[in-house]
């Protein structure tokens, strides 16, 4: 569910915030079960640590803000997102080095953050584009770290290059 902001855009510095929160809320949750030992769970991501956490915003009004993370299974994405998502051959079209990695479609923290932010809008009667859509740094949850976004992410998403 997305968090509503004031009636302004959120600064890039308070977006990073929001999503640093997030970052070390995941680490607290999966070092609190860990302790606890909690046999009960059981989500998938009870003990395991999840990747990668980004924040994600609109550019129009109203300004909401929504946290994902990276998932293990793809989503039923929006058809907004559904139809941003790489197409064959477009894989080419982003420079390729040593450090840009292209993950399967759906598998990353930024089309989770996405997908809720366009359902959220959408069922308040504002519909998004693509472009309309604000990332944060995506961080590393286990160490807190900025990340780069992956090939697959930066062809969904073109603010992302």
């Amino acid at each position: 569910m997305a968090k509503k902001v004031r009636n302004q855009p959120l600064s890039d510095d308070s977006l990073n915030m929001i999503a640093r929160e997030y970052c070390n809320r995941q680490a607290q949750r999966v070092l609190k079960n860990r302790k606890d030992d909690d046999l009960q769970n059981n989500s998938p991501f009870g003990y395991n640590i999840p990747k990668v956490v980004v924040a994600c915003t609109s550019n129009i009004s109203p300004y909401f803000v929504c946290r994902g993370r990276n998932d293990h299974s793809p989503m039923s994405p929006h058809p907004v997102l559904r139809a941003a998502y790489p197409k064959r051959g477009q894989y080419v079209h982003i420079p390729r080095t040593k450090k840009t990695k292209f993950y399967p479609i759906g598998h990353c923290a930024e089309p989770h953050a996405a997908n809720k932010l366009l359902v959220d809008m959408a069922r308040r009667g504002k519909h998004l584009a693509i472009r309309d859509l604000r990332f944060s740094f995506a961080f590393n949850v286990k160490h807190s770290a900025v990340v780069d976004y992956c090939g697959t992410c930066q062809l969904t998403f073109p603010q992302l290059r």
